[in-house]
Order: structure tokens, then C-alpha cells, then sequence
């Protein structure tokens, strides 16, 4: 048996494996992500502001179609509806729900779990925690009592911390925790931005707060790339395939044994 490998038979394994690697090209092409679109996110820091939560830079407090949680109504100063109504909530009224309760008790949250349209609202820079009360004094005819909408002011550093997600328990995107860390971030693919701020954890283990959003895409693929990621993801694999099969027709078994 020779101690030695032959040259052709050292050219044959490197040719099966770059034969392996072009079949594979339409899997790790993406990776280099050649052309396509770029993604963009940026990240504004959420602080508590006296009473209220806004965001650190006073620019972003008018920002339309931002609201600084998506479990805040009136976060979004342009979130007309809401606002109106829970500026007359806030100011000591409460407004009758399509729900109803059996019981004459007014204290605690009677409202079904899952059933609101958010938990907090805003108003007049001043957060407050959505409650419910019973009408006590008026039953209908089956004899149930309707549930009115209240608020009642709420510490805005919890609240903060409890419409956020991220550290140390929930996972968000890898590209939305850059641009919450760094202000900015790109990405090839488009992902889901959560709708409500993102809490980051510091060495000392101090929170902050950051609301990531979507800047749009831009795409600056030039006509050389476009045509190396067309040709390494239709035609390498043609290629591959013609030099594994050139491989495998030149491959020879010697077999050395007793007759048994």
C-alpha cells in the first residue's frame, strides 16, 4: 500500500469540495447580501418627564404616527379620538362601556381581562392607568349593572417599565437592539419593530428606554453585484454540479482481500 496520496487524487478532493460549495451557493449568497434593499432603524430614547413619559429629544414629541407605546393611548399627540375622550376621563368623568356586571361592587377592575383597547393613557402630560367602576346605583331590567370607563394616575417610571419589552426576559430583533444601542442600525430584511419602547439594561444596571422605528430602505446595488449574485445563486449551482460529476466518473475502488 503506498504511504503517499497521488497529485490527482489531492485535485479531485479539492475539486469535490469546491464542486460542494458551488451547489451550495444559493445558500450562503444572501449572506454577502450583494444587492437587494438596505433596511433602516433608528432609536429615540423614552424618559419619564414629571408626570408624564416622553421622548429625549423634544423634536420627537410631535412626530405623527409615532406614539411612544402602542399601550398608551394619547402617546401620539395626532391620536385625535382617544384624546378627546380620555381628556374628559381624566378630568374626573366617567364614560359607559358595552360591558356589564352581575355585581353591585364598584371597587377593583370589573372590565373583562383582554377586552381593552389600551392600558394607560396620556393626558395633559400626565400618565394615568385605565380602571373600571360599576354604576351601582342604576340596574337594568336582567338585573346586571353597566361598567364605566375611569383613570387614575399612575407612576410613570412603572409604567414605563411595564409597557416596555427586552432585558432581561423578552428577545427582540438583533438589528432593533443595535439601533436602540447605537441610535441607528441596517439590516437586509425587513423585521418587526415593536410598538412600544425597548428596554435596555447598562453595566451599572441602570434602565433606559428606547422607541425603535422603521427610516424606510434604500438600495444601492450597482449592475456588477446585481450580476455576481445572480450568477452565484442560478448558475454556480450548473457549475458545481458539472464538476462533481466530472469528479465522480474519474473515481476508481480497488478492492484487496482473501477470498472470503
Amino acid at each position: 500500500m503506498p504511504d503517499y496520496i497521488p497529485a490527482s487524487a489531492t485535485r479531485d478532493a479539492l475539486l469535490a469540495l469546491v464542486a460542494l460549495a458551488l451547489l451550495a451557493a444559493p445558500l450562503w449568497t444572501p449572506l454577502l447580501h450583494l444587492s437587494g434593499p438596505t433596511y433602516h432603524y433608528e432609536g429615540a430614547e423614552v424618559v419619564t418627564d414629571g408626570d408624564g413619559i416622553a421622548y429625549a429629544d423634544d423634536s420627537m414629541n410631535g412626530l405623527s404616527g409615532l406614539p411612544i407605546s402602542n399601550d398608551i393611548a394619547c402617546s401620539d399627540q395626532f391620536d385625535i379620538r382617544p384624546c378627546a375622550l380620555e381628556g374628559l376621563v381624566a378630568s374626573g368623568a366617567t364614560v359607559p362601556t358595552n360591558w356589564y356586571s352581575g355585581s353591585q361592587n364598584s371597587t377593583g377592575s370589573p372590565a373583562p381581562s383582554g377586552n381593552e383597547r389600551y392600558r394607560y393613557a396620556m393626558v395633559n402630560d400626565t400618565v394615568y392607568e385605565t380602571t373600571y367602576v360599576v354604576n351601582g346605583s342604576a340596574q337594568n331590567d336582567n338585573g346586571s349593572y353597566r361598567i364605566y370607563l375611569a383613570l387614575e394616575p399612575a407612576e410613570p417610571g412603572e409604567v414605563l417599565r411595564s409597557v416596555s419589552v427586552g432585558e432581561p426576559h423578552e428577545e427582540v430583533p438583533d438589528v432593533v437592539e443595535e439601533a436602540a444601542r447605537r441610535g441607528s442600525a441596517n439590516a437586509p430584511a425587513a423585521v418587526d419593530v415593536p410598538e412600544t419602547p425597548v428596554r435596555l439594561e447598562d453595566d451599572d444596571g441602570t434602565d433606559t428606554y428606547y422607541r425603535v422605528y422603521s427610516n424606510g430602505s434604500t438600495d444601492d446595488t450597482t449592475p456588477l453585484l446585481w450580476a455576481i449574485d445572480r450568477l452565484l445563486t442560478y448558475a454556480a449551482p450548473l457549475v458545481g454540479l458539472a464538476l462533481l460529476t466530472g469528479v465522480w466518473s474519474r473515481l476508481e475502488v480497488t478492492y484487496v482481500g482473501g477470498e472470503d
